[in-house]
């Protein structure tokens, strides 16, 4: 995949230049680690940027993520990308209609995989509750396999500062009797000093329980200077994780923010833990609306912690 970070830069740019009004969601984020396990170093990198435009009733954006792992004394890396393109009509009752395109590669040493992902998706919000179904089409034909996704997202919004959401998403073809439908929760709280993220993720694969639970947050201790933390909780069948990331923040205005923190994370039966630190900048242009979000936002947003890149 051609660099993210150009392209989502340069639409930036461009579309600043063009109407810096008609923007309604974006930001640009890019985050250098290196992480340690039992004597075995590897650097990380990622980076990741959206950004929405409106249009009259029409809206359109472009987001992604690009994450390159590279251990030390390796020539080789592993890899894996997203990018998305997609559009929207928005009616004035509160539905909208959207479509949408993913690239997702992924790759190590000289095995790798690409697939494409087609979205078209109806949402109804009318700024205290808002429901989304979606079905996401695999452009590669499978022969029945796996054909897709289909999509069920709710949300409800207490207030302006707090919301809940829950998705499930079904898969469609013959792997769906090796596959049970996948649920993702997430919900906020801003308090405007202090802020609470919630995150989870569960599935089953031909029996095989995978879950995620990520709880984290914030607190600006000044305008310009604030603490983060997270913690998150793993499971694969009888195989627990428990990851904590404590960073902090410099906010140098309403756009630009400077990070660092430090990882520890701790594997079952897993010889030594890991250590990691990482330092990154981000840009924010606001954030897109969860009624909104794609199949494919739904799964990077529940990883978001756990790779680092949620400031």
């Amino acid at each position: 995949m051609k660099n993210l970070m150009i392209t989502t830069a340069l639409v930036c740019v461009a579309s600043t230049a063009a109407s810096a009004q008609e923007i309604t969601y974006g930001g640009l984020l890019a985050n250098l680690g290196t992480y340690s396990v039992d004597g075995y170093d590897a650097d990380l990198s990622l980076f990741a940027g959206d950004i929405g435009i409106a249009v009259g009733t029409f809206d359109f954006w472009i987001d992604g993520v690009q994450a390159t792992l590279s251990p030390e004394g390796s020539s080789y890396d592993a890899h894996a990308d997203i990018l998305t393109l997609g559009a929207g009509a928005s009616f004035g009752n509160g539905f909208r209609v959207d479509v949408s395109s993913s690239d997702i590669s992924a790759g190590v040493f000289f095995e790798g995989f690409d697939v494409g992902i087609d979205e078209l998706g109806v949402a109804y919000d009318n700024g205290t509750y808002f429901g989304r179904i979606s079905y996401a089409k695999l452009s590669e034909d499978t022969d029945g396999y796996l054909d897709g996704l289909w999509g069920l997202h709710a949300g409800y919004a207490f207030s302006d500062a707090a919301e809940v959401s829950l998705s499930v998403h079904a898969v469609d073809g013959d792997v769906e009797d090796y596959v049970d439908p996948v649920y993702i929760l997430s919900g906020s709280y801003d308090a405007g000093v202090w802020d609470v993220n919630l995150n989870g993720i569960s599935a089953n694969i031909d029996g095989l329980d995978i879950s995620l639970l990520t709880i984290g947050g914030s607190y600006d201790f000044t305008s310009e200077w604030s603490a983060y933390g997270a913690y998150t909780y793993g499971s694969l069948e009888d195989y627990d994780a428990n990851l904590v990331r404590v960073g902090a923040a410099y906010t140098l205005n309403d756009t630009y923010k400077f990070f660092a923190d430090y990882t520890y994370a701790d594997v079952e039966d897993m010889d030594g833990n890991l250590d990691g630190f990482s330092i990154g900048v981000s840009m924010d242009f606001g954030d897109k609306p969860t009624s909104y979000e794609t199949t494919a936002d739904r799964l990077t947003n529940s990883l978001k912690s756990v790779l680092a890149f949620d400031y």
